[in-house]
């Protein structure tokens, strides 16, 4: 006998509410999924689609394939590094940084070789800072035998009793890339407020229109803030499900969103950008525009970084345990990428902070377990594609802190492992054709900071590589503090059986199966230019 699976679809709350059941055969080829033929039906008609346009995401909205830089070239060695000798070479590289910047950004080349970046008697407290535009690190490849970065003692936290405030060690940060004083009088601060938006615009619209646009101009980086704190826009985040006094941050802090844009065309007062923007804007809600001024087109390439993390790893045991070999971190960044790069033996392998259109593709995280893979936070469209996590950190690859509108692409990580959403509001994050684990108790975040997710997490063709469990899985625990996932979407969930509890679902179709188009993020850029790039046409081999 065949076996029934039952799909059920609800479609977004913009929409009537519609609810669709139907029953496909186990053993019947993958059909069209339902979620998708909406999606092109309200492209097609200029209408709101049920799921968000996830086709801009990565360095340079996906349009262009990552850059080949050229030069300038600052060689490690000239400044006094020299591989394989067992001492620090922190110091000259922080020197051939330097040279780089003052000419304007240059390529900091690695030549083969293990180049010791925090070694017994180096200052603990000292990290390796890239603050400006067009700098990239480039090594000689990130297998046996190519460049090494050797991170041989940990770190320290910058506070003892606070075991999440260990640094990394090395740093794209735009934190002391000024803002010009002439334009604005807090100088140096990330996001400027320039104006509040004054009309309404739907989600998945590119433009929004703004009280004044004085003080913009096309090409320029903004920031969509909002901080709502009133009861009405706190139920509405949280619906169906009631606020609990323990939530704080939102309960306190209200509901805050932040989305990165690039202005592409000014008429008027209205303000349209490269991408879409995620959310239903408009007066009264507290929106408004905020200056960014990142870092761009800064990049890391062909480089393994190897920590010296030996312990078998306890969640939260230590500063040690959770960030004491803490490796990559961009702050503050546009249009950059990290590549072909391997991560062996670390705690932390990168956070992505309040930075956009950030590719992270083709890493590999290998050697001891550590605390958590690539963490987007703070930061919009980025996309982190195959990347294969054999290290099995606690937490996989995902989100945290604010983001939206990000992208998880063809990863890969073992079945004692899961996707990572911090909580603090992170939305619209698409889990595309990933192949994993899926635990409880691996999504993180503190009480306080509860929901883990609000609106919009997708999870499409997600193959599970955990055994069959027949028990009701909630992706919001009734019976818990922590864990707390607003109504996601599941499309196309095989592998491992998972008993979902339906009702705290928007839309759950194909379980058991997965579904055609294969990637649904393919399938969005495919409707939007015709074709799939052929950068990313050689990414998914």
């Amino acid at each position: 006998m065949k076996h029934i699976i039952g799909l059920t679809l609800l479609f977004a709350s913009a929409h009537p509410l519609i609810a669709e059941t139907a029953q496909v055969a186990e053993d019947t080829p993958c059909k069209m999924c339902s979620a998708w033929t909406q999606y092109e039906k309200a492209r097609k008609n200029n209408t709101r689609p049920s799921l968000a346009d996830y086709s801009y995401v990565g360095y340079e909205c996906g349009d262009k394939p990552l850059p080949q830089i050229k030069g300038p070239v600052f060689k490690v060695t000239d400044y006094g590094a020299n591989p394989d000798d067992g001492k620090s070479d922190k110091a000259a590289i922080i020197k051939a940084i330097a040279a780089a910047a003052s000419k304007g950004g240059g390529v900091i080349f690695f030549p083969k070789g293990r180049f010791c970046i925090n070694a017994p008697g180096d200052d603990q407290k000292q990290l390796i800072n890239i603050n400006h535009s067009n700098i990239v690190l480039r090594g000689s490849g990130s297998k046996i035998g190519g460049t090494e970065l050797f991170m041989e003692q940990h770190l320290l936290p910058r506070n003892p009793d606070e075991m999440w405030t260990t640094p990394f060690i090395v740093n794209f940060d735009a934190t002391n890339f000024a803002i010009p004083s002439d334009e604005f009088p807090n100088n140096g601060k990330r996001y400027q407020r320039l104006t509040s938006i004054v009309r309404h615009s739907k989600a998945e619209s590119m433009s929004v229109i703004v009280k004044s646009a004085k003080n913009i101009k096309v090409g320029d980086w903004v920031a969509i803030k909002r901080k709502d704190t009133s009861p009405a826009a706190i139920e509405k985040a949280l619906a169906p499900y009631t606020l609990d006094p323990e939530w704080t941050d939102i309960s306190k802090d209200g509901v805050q969103v932040l989305e990165h844009h690039q202005v592409a065309a000014i008429q008027d007062n209205t303000i349209t950008f490269r991408e879409p923007v995620h959310f239903d804007t408009g007066p009264g809600q507290s929106w408004s525009l905020h200056a960014f001024r990142p870092l761009e087109q800064c990049g890391v390439e062909d480089i393994a970084f190897v920590g010296n993390w030996k312990d078998k790893f306890v969640h939260h045991k230590s500063s040690i345990h959770d960030g004491g070999w803490s490796m990559l971190h961009f702050k503050g960044v546009a249009n950059s990428w990290i590549t072909r790069c391997r991560f062996t033996d670390v705690n932390c392998v990168a956070h992505i902070d309040h930075s956009t259109h950030v590719t992270a593709s083709r890493l590999l995280l290998d050697g001891n377990r550590g605390h958590s893979a690539v963490t987007i936070r703070f930061s919009s469209h980025c996309l982190a594609a195959r990347i294969k996590d054999v290290a099995s950190h606690w937490h996989a690859c995902g989100v945290s802190k604010y983001a939206t509108g990000n992208v998880f692409w063809r990863l890969q990580y073992p079945a004692d492992s899961s996707f990572e959403s911090h909580a603090q509001q992170p939305r619209h994050t698409l889990f595309d054709v990933v192949e994993g684990g899926f635990l409880d108790g691996r999504w993180g975040g503190a009480a306080f900071n509860q929901p883990n997710h609000l609106e919009g997490l997708v999870l499409w063709n997600y193959k599970n590589l955990t055994a069959d469990n027949d028990k009701p899985y909630e992706f919001f625990k009734t019976n818990k503090k922590y864990g707390k996932i607003i109504m996601p979407d599941i499309i196309g969930f095989h592998g491992g059986r998972v008993n979902f509890v339906s009702k705290q679902l928007r839309i759950h179709e194909s379980q058991g199966k997965s579904v055609q188009p294969e990637s649904l993020y393919e399938a969005q850029v495919i409707l939007r230019k015709k074709t799939l790039p052929t950068w990313l046409e050689e990414l998914k081999k």
